[in-house]
């Protein structure tokens, strides 16, 4: 199966159609178009769209239409962890922690506006780092945390301006 990371060498299966697969160098979870609706809306457009062969055919299809790639990244997990979180039925109780965990540390801004609780100190490894660099509160929900190119950059801007207004 061709993935954004090249051709992958294990593939391990989950239900509804969600794959996770390995490369020689990355991996990631590929997350099918009909479940996208099901993902907590921030995250849904955080994964990448990619043209590929799927299902071991020589069609090449729209992945923007049809599904989103979430990259197994940093810690195991990077936006890899977004598929956990979305779908936590499908994983290990191990597993969700090491997602949330994940998510909490480096996607902070993300996990403050979905869930509505702001971080202290020493809950979160970039929100520290950053609170380090600039130690005025109200510079914790500014400064992107992601790539401005990124497709959900966008939806992280909003997110980091309502946290700016909560914040005053």
């Amino acid at each position: 199966m061709q993935t954004p990371w090249g051709e992958s060498l294990y593939i391990t299966e989950y239900p509804r159609g969600i794959k996770f697969v390995s490369t020689a160098s990355h991996g990631g979870f590929f997350v099918p178009g009909e479940l996208l609706p099901e993902m907590p809306p921030l995250l849904r457009v955080m994964g990448e769209s990619w043209n590929a062969t799927i299902n071991g055919d020589a069609s090449t299809v729209d992945l923007s239409t049809v599904g989103r790639w979430y990259e197994e990244d940093f810690a195991g997990y990077g936006e890899a962890s977004m598929v956990v979180i979305s779908f936590p039925l499908m994983f290990e109780d191990v597993e969700i922690r090491k997602a949330t965990e994940c998510f909490r540390n480096w996607y902070w801004k993300l996990y403050e506006a979905m869930t509505g609780k702001t971080l202290n100190p020493g809950e979160s490894l970039s929100k520290d780092r950053q609170h380090a660099d600039d130690p005025d509160p109200r510079d914790y929900a500014s400064g992107p945390s992601r790539d401005e190119t990124h497709p959900g950059s966008e939806a992280l801007a909003e997110a980091n301006a309502e946290l700016r207004r909560e914040l005053g």
